[in-house]
Parts: C-alpha cells; sequence; structure tokens
C-alpha cells in the first residue's frame, strides 16, 4: 500500500510508490526514501509511525518515474478542489520543513475545514433522520391509543378528530395524517384483531378453560 504516517489516529501522509520497470533501481528507491520517513518520523508535529510493511513487490503508483518517490497529504487529497501538489500530483520533497509548511497553508486547513464540515453534516443529518422517526412512531403510538381509548369508552368516533387536537394542543406530537373518522375506525379494527389473536393464543395455549353462564336478561 505504501508508508503512511499516522497524525493522531488520522493517517495524513500517504507514501507514494514508484514504477516496477526497473525493479532494482524502484526497490532501491523505495527504501531510501522509507529510511528519510523512518528518521523524521520522531520528530513531526503530534507525534506519529511509520508503517514499516515491505513495500518490494506492489503495484506501481501510475505518473511516477524510476528513482522518485511521492509523499501525499491524504486530507488535501479527500479534497477535490484542492490544488496544491501535497493533494494532487504527489510532493518530491521529503524534508520536514515542508510538511510543517504545508500544515500552515490556506489549501491545508481549507482541506480540513472541508472534511470537519462533511463529518459534521453526516452526523447531523443521522441525528435529524433518527429524531425524525422518532416522532413519527410517537406519532402513531398517540393515533391507536386514541382510537383505543374511544373503542373502550364507548365515545362516538366522531369525537376522534377532537381529541387528537385537544391533544396537540397537551403538547403531544400528533401526525397530519389519518386523523378522520374513517382513519381511527381502521386504527380499531386493527386493534381488535390483534387483541383477538392475543386471546385465542392463551386459550389454545391452556389445559383448560371454563365458561361462566348468568340469567341476565341480554342473553337470548
Amino acid at each position: 500500500m505504501g508508508v503512511n504516517i499516522d497524525f493522531g489516529g488520522e493517517i495524513i501522509w500517504e507514501m507514494g510508490r514508484v514504477p516496477a520497470g526497473r525493479s532494482k533501481a524502484a526497490a532501491k528507491a523505495i527504501a531510501q526514501s522509507k529510511q528519510s520517513l523512518l528518521s523524521f518520523a520522531p520528530i513531526v508535529e503530534r507525534g506519529g509511525f511509520v508503517d514499516e510493511d515491505n513495500l518490494e513487490g506492489t503495484e506501481p503508483e501510475e505518473g511516477c518515474e524510476v528513482g522518485e518517490a511521492l509523499i501525499f497529504c491524504s486530507i488535501c487529497r479527500a479534497n477535490k478542489n484542492c490544488k496544491n501538489p501535497f493533494g494532487t500530483s504527489g510532493s518530491t520533497n521529503m524534508k520536514t520543513s515542508s510538511f510543517h509548511a504545508h500544515g500552515q497553508t490556506k489549501d491545508h486547513k481549507h482541506s480540513i475545514y472541508i472534511a470537519e464540515v462533511k463529518a459534521g453534516g453526516q452526523s447531523s443529518m443521522a441525528a435529524a433522520n433518527d429524531q425524525q422517526q422518532e416522532a413519527a412512531e410517537k406519532g402513531v403510538i398517540c393515533l391507536f391509543r386514541t382510537a383505543y381509548a374511544i373503542a373502550q369508552g364507548f365515545v362516538p368516533l366522531r369525537k376522534y378528530p377532537l381529541l387528537l387536537e385537544l391533544q396537540q394542543l397537551n403538547g403531544v406530537y400528533v401526525p397530519s395524517m389519518y386523523k378522520n373518522v374513517m382513519a381511527c375506525s381502521r386504527f380499531i379494527t386493527f386493534i381488535n384483531k390483534v387483541l383477538l389473536d392475543q386471546i385465542l393464543e392463551k386459550v389454545k395455549a391452556s389445559p383448560f378453560f371454563g365458561i361462566m353462564l348468568d340469567e341476565s336478561t341480554d342473553i337470548r
């Protein structure tokens, strides 16, 4: 993959590879470049380490010449609008001073800003989606509970929109849909089916059951 220097958990500098047109020369160039990185790694800002995997036999990076090693800034490389060599074609300057100087450039700071905005935007969108989904679930629960209360209390279905409006005034989130009498009737049907299925499951699972009758005039 190449030689990477890690700044605080994020790979910042990426070591490019040289073509294998002349394998011995390429291997020598890689070894020299790798040794250069190892020599300055301890004094790079915020510390870091160098991946010491053997680079020989890896596929070459296109556009490099034999004996030339490139180094990239991965933050600038991720910014497609960056025009700095560290983010586009790569730099052949392996001096630590060039790394420190690049870190102070407007291009690098802007690339960091873009990366932070993207990361923050993604997390904000995810949080907003979660909040929206949670609100929708609470709204549906509100609708079903209202319909259940109407059925249990023998309240006329026409009172359903009024009860939803009352809950809204009390600060309960109520979805804009399913506020009509027809929706209430459908909710009651769904609730009835679920409750009936639960009762039947309990009856079937019970080893016995009893039936109690009285002499009420309601039974004919």
